[in-house]
């Protein structure tokens, strides 16, 4: 009967939400993946001879499960390890441009939560 109705609607209706946080969700992993590339090609200590590291230098997202979203920074030169973990970490720029932006990261976040 009615009960029932009201019941299938909530869940319908919490089914909906989910999808649309979801996709919210995966929105602003692709805009903190881009904010984090654009931030690590601009923002190093170090300077560019061929450009070849700030190329491949790429913010990514994949979703991991269900309830799991994974960004992804990364730079695909060979030599780019090296770069980033050398003298105790003095020319790294992945982990800076992530630790640089936290704060917009967070708001990112904040924003395509809210409903």
């Amino acid at each position: 009967g009615e009960v029932m109705e009201g019941l299938e609607g909530v869940v319908r209706n919490l089914r909906d939400l989910e999808r649309r946080m979801l996709r919210q969700t995966e929105e602003a992993a692709g805009e903190i993946a881009a904010l984090l590339a654009d931030y690590a090609k601009t923002h190093h200590d170090w300077r560019p001879v061929t450009g070849a590291t700030d190329v491949s230098t790429v913010g990514s997202w994949e979703r991991v499960r269900e309830d799991l979203i994974r960004i992804v920074l990364s730079a695909g030169i060979e030599y780019d390890v090296m770069l980033e973990l050398a003298r105790g970490g003095k020319w790294a720029w992945l982990r800076s441009a992530m630790e640089a932006n936290l704060s917009d990261i967070q708001r990112i976040l904040a924003r395509s939560w809210s409903l």
